[in-house]
C-alpha cells in the first residue's frame, strides 16, 4: 500500500498529467480507503481518549442489522439479533428497554411487583397418619411405638411430624425411626410434650416411619407423615 503524500499546490495555467493525479487523487484515496490507525499521516490514530462526544445523526429509523446501533429520533438503539432494545431509556410497553420503578403502567413497575416463574412445584401426593389409639397411654417402663408407611413414586420429599406427650412426672425419651434408621430423638419431661419434625429427599419406594419412646412415665405418640412429589412445574 502506499504511502500518505502531501497533496501538491496547484496554480494558474499548470498542465495536469496522469502521474500528477495518480499520486495526488488515487494513490492518496488508496490510502484512506485501506488506512491501520497506526498515526502515520493519513493513517489515523488509534487512540481515542480525546474523545468526548459522539454526535448521532438521526437515522428516522430502527436498525436492522444485527450489532448496528443508531439514532431514531430521541432514542438511541441496538440490534441484539433477534430484536432492536432502546439504550439508556425507558421505552414503550413490548419494546426491550430498562424499566424505572414507579406506578404501574405499560412503562414502569410499581416497586416490589415482580413475578417468580418457578421450575419446579411440590404438590401433596399421599398423606398417611398414623398414631396410637385416641385416648390410650402405654405401660411406663416399656418401649411403646406408633408406625405407619408411606409410598413414593420418583423424587419425593418424605416430611414426618411426631408429637410426643408425657403424662406423669418421670421423663421420658421420644425417638424417630425411617426403616429402622434413627433420624430424631427428643426429651419430654414430666407433664409436658415434645415434637419432631424431619424432612428428607428420596426416591421411589415404601418407607417405615415409627415414633418410640422409653422411660419410667407413661405417654402418647401421634405421629404424621407427608409424601411431597417434586416434578415440573404445570
Amino acid at each position: 500500500m502506499c504511502a500518505w503524500t502531501a497533496p501538491r499546490t496547484y496554480v494558474d495555467s499548470e498542465i495536469i498529467t496522469h502521474t500528477i493525479l495518480n499520486t495526488d487523487l488515487r494513490d492518496n484515496l488508496d490510502v484512506l480507503d485501506n488506512h491501520v490507525h497506526d498515526n502515520a499521516s493519513g493513517q489515523g490514530s488509534a487512540d481515542l481518549s480525546s474523545l468526548n462526544t459522539i454526535v448521532w445523526a438521526d437515522a428516522a429509523a430502527d436498525p436492522g442489522n444485527t450489532g448496528t446501533l443508531q439514532r431514531n429520533s430521541t432514542a438511541l438503539k441496538y440490534h441484539d439479533g433477534t430484536q432492536v432494545v432502546v439504550i439508556g431509556a425507558v421505552a414503550a410497553a413490548g419494546t426491550p428497554s430498562p424499566r424505572a420503578l414507579g406506578v404501574a403502567n405499560g412503562t414502569q413497575g410499581a416497586p416490589g411487583t415482580h413475578v417468580h416463574n418457578p421450575i419446579e412445584q411440590a404438590v401433596v401426593t399421599d398423606v398417611s397418619v398414623g398414631s396410637v389409639e385416641a385416648g390410650s397411654f402405654m405401660d411406663s417402663g416399656t418401649a411403646v411405638r406408633a408406625t405407619t408407611a408411606a409410598t413414593a413414586t420418583g423424587t419425593s420429599r418424605l416430611v414426618i411430624s411426631v408429637v410426643f406427650t408425657n403424662a406423669e412426672a418421670g421423663s421420658l425419651d421420644g425417638t424417630l425411626l425411617v426403616d429402622g434408621t434413627v433420624k430424631a430423638t427428643t426429651a419430654i419431661q414430666g407433664g409436658s410434650y415434645g415434637i419432631v419434625n424431619y424432612t428428607e429427599v428420596v426416591g421411589s419406594g415404601t418407607f417405615n416411619m415409627t415414633g418410640t419412646f422409653t422411660g419410667s412415665a407413661t405417654g402418647q405418640i401421634f405421629l404424621t407423615t407427608h409424601v411431597i412429589a417434586i416434578g415440573a412445574a404445570s
